[in-house]
């Protein structure tokens, strides 16, 4: 994934500071601590050799953080702990079966964070993750898809309830996945024919137009833009 440099990021976290979403996670500390991801997160995880998203998704982690550190809570109860440092983040927890899992991975300033995991019964896979907090845009409709890689465009059909995050049963270049809105910022997820797991993240503007970037379980990475079909 392509990082941003220090003063660019700083640059964009100065406009993202008005934006509601910072009041409740994802927020500056300081210089040594850029961000701050208290509050509760949505987590997507893939397997590496099984397809598909693993278990019930989004699977809901929340933290707390004192400067650099971080405690919570896991989805089946357990607590974790771990650090941030500057975009990076780390943290580690134990499910009540004795397993041991270990996060790394990147805080984006668009409010989502991704990166790998592993347990200590040797299975290991990628997560994505964005922060819960209301909608305060709706996606719902027919969008043209730019995809770096991809010639063409690719149509996406969004579905979005009025008051509702949850983007279930939308349908991208065909195939039927899921995704959230937080805010403004959009993540969506979705198998392709060829067993691949493809994440979009990125944030809407101006209600028709939507822009970010993407990854796959397989480690592709690039950029992709959208604009809504009136």
């Amino acid at each position: 994934m392509v990082m941003l440099s220090t003063n660019i990021r700083r640059k964009a976290w100065l406009l993202f500071l008005s934006f509601p979403l910072v009041l409740i996670g994802c927020g500056r500390q300081n210089d040594e601590n850029l961000y701050n991801v208290q509050g509760t997160w949505n987590f997507y995880h893939t397997t590496k050799g099984m397809t598909g998203l693993q278990g019930p998704e989004p699977a809901l982690f929340s933290f707390s953080q004192s400067k650099e550190d971080i405690t919570g809570t896991a989805p089946d109860g357990s607590s974790l702990s771990g650090s941030t440092s500057d975009v990076n983040i780390s943290f580690s927890l134990t499910e009540k079966d004795g397993t041991v899992f270990n996060y790394t991975g990147t805080i984006l300033v668009i409010a989502t964070m991704s990166g790998t995991w592993t347990s200590s019964n040797g299975y290991s896979g990628t997560w994505q993750a964005i922060v819960n907090t209301p909608a305060l845009v709706n996606v719902a409709g027919n969008w043209n898809i730019t995809t770096s890689g991809i010639p063409g465009t690719s149509l996406f059909e969004l579905k979005q309830n009025t008051g509702s995050s949850s983007l279930d049963q939308s349908i991208f270049a065909g195939t039927v996945g899921t995704g959230l809105v937080s805010s403004g910022t959009v993540l969506f997820t979705w198998v392709g024919d060829d067993g691949t797991t493809y994440f979009y993240t990125g944030t809407e503007s101006g209600g028709n137009a939507m822009s970010g970037t993407w990854l796959t379980d397989k480690g592709q990475t690039g950029t992709w833009s959208g604009t809504k079909i009136i």
